[in-house]
């Protein structure tokens, strides 16, 4: 697929409320794009909105984004239509979170982790070993605790469809050698995206965070840049790092949960009637996704296994209590962050 610019957006210096129970704030554009796009509706000009994504185009969670495209282009009868690209040709997932707080007409699909700049207590919902379940993620996603959540990063610029209630897959680590004992884990260059969560996650388990973007992971691997990742199976094998990394240690460190996002500015210009469209589709592909990625688990594992992939049983009890560190790390976060998601749970 062929790059296509995105359009330049010149930010104003009109802040968000500031600091509200750990949210902050994010500068936002002068509202000119929105309001032009308010013009085109009362003409009946169709709206693009680019929905730019890194996941690889061959995986399951990147054909279910298609769908989701299709059935909202099909609902919104010309009015509205989504364009996908996959795959971080227009940019990673930060530039591109970045150009829809400006109020691009953009989407993304992303954790909770990387709002970090609009809600750093979203990162909580991406925290290792929170969830039991699968089940656990749209639990929390809908609960009052997951609704504010939601609301108070649409109040700092970024809306979040589905609430986070999506289901990326369980997080493996997949390396060069085995690291199923924390011992192992020692000195491993362990890549990371920035998102201080992560880093703080495998500072915990003992390697050595190295940030690289998820389009540059293979050749990472391959040059000894890192010698371990870590993502869903799905992705993993979609990604093709098999080819590079022939063990797989079943950390299972964080059942993942993944939203659809958009620029609140841009939600709120759009019609009522495409705003429910909109929330109804991220809703409904949150559902069949998780689906999708549960029953890809399984067949993925065995497909490399017949590639020659190697798979060990980590020391999850060892691992857990490691990681119970990582709460402690975050002074901007709520007081009371972890325990209020553990309640929501009814893990106390």
């Amino acid at each position: 697929m062929k790059m296509r610019k995105v359009l330049a957006f010149t930010a104003a210096t009109v802040l968000v409320a500031g600091m509200m129970s750990g949210c902050g704030g994010q500068s936002k554009n002068d509202g000119s794009e929105v309001k032009a796009a308010g013009t085109e509706q009362q003409s009946g000009k169709k709206i693009t909105i680019k929905f730019a994504h890194s996941i690889p185009s061959d995986s399951v969670i990147s054909k279910d984004i298609e769908t989701f495209a299709e059935k909202v282009n099909e609902r919104c009868d010309g009015r509205l239509e989504i364009q996908v690209f996959a795959d971080s040709v227009m940019g990673d997932d930060d530039a591109v979170i970045e150009q829809i707080g400006r109020g691009s007409y953009m989407m993304n699909y992303v954790d909770p982790a990387l709002l970090k700049d609009y809600c750093p207590d979203y990162a909580i919902m991406f925290a290792p070993y929170l969830y039991d379940d699968v089940s656990e993620i749209k639990e929390l996603a809908f609960s009052d605790f997951g609704e504010d959540l939601a609301q108070k990063c649409a109040d700092a610029g970024i809306t979040v469809l589905d609430n986070m209630s999506g289901y990326y897959g369980t997080r493996q680590t997949i390396a060069t050698h085995s690291v199923a004992d924390l011992n192992e884990m020692k000195g491993v260059k362990f890549r990371v995206p920035s998102t201080p969560l992560q880093i703080e996650m495998v500072k915990a388990m003992g390697a050595s965070p190295t940030t690289v973007a998820f389009s540059e992971v293979y050749t990472a691997l391959q040059q000894g840049v890192c010698d371990a990742m870590e993502n869903p199976l799905s992705l993993i094998y979609a990604a093709k790092f098999q080819e590079v990394a022939k063990h797989v240690t079943m950390t299972s460190h964080i059942i993942a949960p993944d939203g659809i996002i958009i620029s609140t500015d841009v939600y709120k210009s759009l019609d009522e009637d495409l705003q429910t469209i909109l929330k109804e589709e991220a809703v409904s592909f949150a559902e069949y996704t998780t689906e999708h990625v549960l029953a890809d688990e399984e067949a993925i594992k065995e497909k490399m296994e017949s590639e020659g992939v190697e798979f060990h049983e980590a020391d999850t009890e060892a691992f857990k209590e490691a990681c119970q560190v990582v709460y402690t790390k975050f002074p901007e976060w709520s007081e009371g962050l972890y325990d209020r998601a553990k309640k929501a749970l009814g893990h106390e």
